[in-house]
């Protein structure tokens, strides 16, 4: 079985505690408006725990979708190494996972999306009734910029090697029109599949070091 280092979905899951901590707050914050200065501002309650409930969703389901991720890829053996929940020394947020082994450097972007999606390069779209709707981070665009700051980090360490950047739904009822696409999009049921697919270029001590330098950096 695959060796797993690393935490999991620390991003998602301090979100989801400031969620409810914000909850909390805006809830108390509106029931003094409403006693000190005027009971409209009490139907800011409802309108408030709406919209932060639409949020909750929304991590929830991101949650579950790495989750279900790190399953699949728990199913590589010893050769490979899972990190779930990366953050490096000066990222932009964490990257959902990273499996280094004989195949290579894989960063993977999860996303547990329903309903329409296109992509068109890096141009992403949701189809809301008859409309499509730019997504408001291109899930391509994300895979890329979490490849070349892991491809930054390992270089500083004289540990350049490729790192290859992977989009994957794990919804597989979700609908999809790919086009002219930058990164490899796959969903979930096929991933561990196309990993394989590689050939391979990491010989068993450059991933082990590739590895211990994730693992001092991130542990």
């Amino acid at each position: 079985m695959v060796r797993v280092a690393g935490g999991k979905n620390s991003y998602l899951k301090h979100r989801l505690r400031e969620l409810a901590f914000l909850a909390v707050l805006s809830t108390v914050f509106l029931i003094l408006l409403g006693w000190v200065v005027h009971p409209l501002f009490l139907i800011g309650i409802p309108v408030s725990l709406t919209y932060l409930a639409g949020k909750y969703r929304a991590y929830r389901a991101g949650i579950r979708g790495e989750d279900a991720v790190a399953v699949i890829l728990e199913g590589f053996d010893d050769r490979y190494t899972l990190f779930n929940g990366v953050r490096l020394p000066g990222a932009d947020g964490d990257i959902d996972h990273v499996l280094v082994g004989p195949k290579g450097i894989f960063v993977i972007e999860t996303k547990n999306y329903r309903g329409f999606v296109a992509c068109r390069g890096d141009a992403w779209y949701r189809k809301v009734r008859d409309d499509w709707i730019p997504l408001g981070r291109s899930p391509s665009k994300q895979a890329k910029y979490n490849a070349s700051v892991l491809n930054e980090f390992l270089t500083e360490r004289h540990l350049g090697e490729w790192v290859y950047a992977v989009v994957v739904f794990v919804n597989t009822s979700m609908k999809s029109i790919f086009e002219d696409t930058t990164v490899d999009i796959v969903y979930g049921d096929e991933l561990r599949a196309h990993i394989l697919a590689y050939p391979n270029i990491l010989t068993p001590d450059r991933a082990e070091e590739i590895a211990s330098a994730l693992i001092t950096a991130t542990g």
